[in-house]
């Protein structure tokens, strides 16, 4: 008669367990690296606690006995996730997880203003040495980022960082166009009486 145990499948951790003792037999010197990895690739290949078995018979220990008599004795677990009723702490999806609890948090989809607003920042900010250009690029980034941040308020978008971010950037751009337009100002008004 077959022993029961023999025919159980081994599990993910079952598997991580029997790798960390053939790595254990082989830092031990008990087993020589070509040998290890010949192991190993079977452990990886095995499916069934007789199967993982022959892999430690002459390896002191019982690590291929023991393991299918405690997986007998477990009852079933239940599922890994189980729906949860309302919501998490911060309005996301809540699940058990092995009697803990875990969060998703609400991903908010981001405002195409913002988003822009940062692009249009970027560009100004390449293109400062543009006089034109820049002015163009840097006012489509100040303005793109202050509807993006007036939409990100009211926390129904996300983007916030993206918008100040454009912002900031937009502002930054125009002080070289500003600086550029005074000095030319400056010396056209020297140059005419």
């Amino acid at each position: 008669m077959t022993d029961p145990g023999r025919q159980v499948r081994i599990s993910d951790s079952d598997r991580q367990a029997a790798a960390d003792r053939l790595r254990a037999a082989q830092s031990e010197g008990r087993l020589p690296v070509a040998e290890y990895d010949d192991r190993l690739g079977k452990l990886y290949q095995a499916v069934t606690y007789g199967d993982m078995e022959t892999l430690f018979r002459d390896l002191p220990g019982q690590m291929a006995q023991q393991q299918p008599m405690m997986q007998m004795q477990m009852p079933m677990q239940q599922p890994m996730m189980q729906p949860m009723q309302g919501t998490g702490a911060i309005g996301g999806p809540a699940a058990i997880v092995q009697n803990s609890i875990v969060v998703a948090p609400t991903v908010l989809p981001s405002s195409g203003f913002a988003t822009a607003g940062m692009v249009f920042g970027i560009l100004a900010l390449c293109g400062f040495w543009i006089p034109f250009g820049d002015f163009g690029l840097a006012g489509l980034a100040i303005i793109l980022s202050i509807v993006g941040l007036v939409q990100t308020s009211g926390n129904r978008l996300g983007g916030h960082g993206q918008a100040v971010g454009g912002l900031v950037m937009g502002i930054v751009a125009l002080l070289p166009t500003i600086l550029f337009f005074t000095l030319v100002f400056a010396a056209a008004s020297a140059v005419v009486p």
